[in-house]
């Protein structure tokens, strides 16, 4: 664990005290995490007001970077982050919000840097595999495999013979060994974004520390200075001269670092997401795709209606979280991001509505099974983990069928997710055979 790095558990609940004191006594940096909703205020005990960390990703400084993990995480293993933070960044370009607001929840949109992430490695890869900008130096001479056939094409005059097109004075590119002023940038940018973002840019990019180093030979070599009118000018300059694709990239790149650094407001940096349980909705809503054909409830189900007076006043239709039709067969579940402890397993309401998803089904439809999805790591891929049911004096309601309560690995189903694959064809029928032979493994925490 580098230094100056620290760990943090989403829902994690502290006094206003307590959580200045994990944040380097730093009472900015609480206030600013508190106006985004990235805290938030859940009561009072013993006279001092509580607040829950709502937020799964990475909070840094100046000087400190913390990482959120998700509540289900245990274990709270670094090898993870990368996982953690590449299902977020799916989430968000798979459920269409905007750069900023994927980042957080509408409370916490205020601070808009969430993609610095995703400029700091973009920009190193692109540094670590094509090296520093240089200046290209054009000169007319034949070097076949160096031929710049945009500028051939547009700026030289062709000869037509035999239905042939022949060019004979072709424009070559020749890399000369002189760094360009855009290399400059590059490395000011880069060295930036390390600052910015602390000891997480060692976990971000493990291997850099060549890179580093050159960015600052580049420097003292140079002499760029870091104004942003000036480097804006710059750039702009190089994206009005080159038609290079290559050189086109690192300026879209050097844009967005620009518009990340000189228009974020907050002296925090937050990068990830609040509110991960529609993430884990998201996750369990297309690992299960591949298993029906989605449908609404509106369409399988009857929905709540007042009759007054004559006439009748529709109600919203109910919407489980998955709904498939399998050739007649139903598939209802509900994605929970509740935990497997007697402390914290989703109350009354969340299961009422559960029975009413099975209960309202047309009759000509059969309910192949009706399941809450929570997740865990303590198993490799899934578990039954228990049932739930409408009792009575601890009897059992026979007229009501029984709910699968299914225990899902997080990381399993997010590397699923990730990689746009789907839980196995035989998901169902394992499940089916287990509930049928009450075969559901104790993993509820008393």
């Amino acid at each position: 664990m580098p230094d100056g790095f620290g760990i943090l558990s989403e829902g994690s609940v502290a006094s206003e005290a307590d959580w200045i004191s994990n944040f380097d006594g730093d009472r900015s940096v609480f206030s600013s995490l508190l106006s985004d909703g990235i805290l938030r205020n859940t009561g009072t005990v013993r006279g001092k007001r509580q607040f829950s960390l709502n937020f799964v990703g990475v909070l840094a400084t100046g000087r400190s970077v913390w990482f959120s993990f998700p509540k289900a995480s245990r274990a709270h293993r670094m090898e993870d982050a990368d996982l953690i933070l590449q299902t977020i960044i799916d989430y968000r370009h798979r459920t269409d919000r905007t750069r900023s607001s994927a980042d957080f929840s509408q409370d916490a949109d205020r601070m808009k840097i969430g993609t610095i992430v995703d400029t700091f490695k973009a920009l190193t890869t692109w540094t670590l595999d094509r090296g520093f900008h240089h200046e290209a130096v054009v000169q007319n001479r034949m070097v076949l495999e160096a031929i710049d056939w945009d500028r051939t094409i547009s700026s030289t005059p062709a000869m037509h013979s035999n239905g042939s097109v022949v060019y004979p004075a072709p424009v070559t590119r020749i890399n000369s060994s002189a760094i360009s002023s855009l290399a400059e940038i590059q490395a000011i940018a880069l060295l930036d974004l390390q600052k910015r973002l602390g000891p997480f840019a060692d976990l971000l990019a493990p291997s850099s520390t060549d890179l580093w180093h050159e960015c600052h030979q580049i420097l003292d070599q140079g002499d760029a200075i870091a104004i942003p009118d000036l480097i804006e000018s710059s750039i702009d300059n190089y994206a009005a001269t080159t038609n290079r694709d290559e050189d086109m990239e690192l300026i879209a790149l050097l844009r967005d670092w620009t518009t990340e650094t000189w228009s974020a407001g907050s002296s925090v940096m937050a990068y990830g997401i609040s509110s991960f349980h529609t993430v884990w909705e998201d996750i369990c809503v297309r690992t299960m795709a591949n298993l029906g054909s989605p449908v609404s409830h509106a369409e399988v189900a009857s929905q709540p209606a007042y009759l007054i007076n004559g006439h009748e006043f529709s109600l919203k239709p109910q919407r489980p979280d998955i709904l498939l039709d399998r050739s007649g067969r139903i598939i209802l579940a509900d994605a929970k991001w509740y935990l497997l402890d007697a402390n914290s397993l989703p109350q009354t309401p969340d299961a009422i509505k559960q029975f009413a998803y099975e209960l309202s089904i047309r009759e000509d439809l059969q309910v192949e099974t009706n399941m809450l999805m929570l997740p865990t790591e303590d198993h490799d891929t899934w578990v039954l983990a228990g049932m739930l049911h409408m009792a009575q004096s601890g009897s059992h309601d026979h007229r009501f069928r029984t709910v699968s309560v299914i225990a899902l690995n997080w990381k399993h189903l997010s590397r699923l997710y990730v990689r746009r694959e789907g839980l196995g064809n035989d998901f169902i029928a394992q499940l089916t055979a287990l509930v049928a032979s009450n075969q559901q493994i104790p993993v509820l925490k008393a």
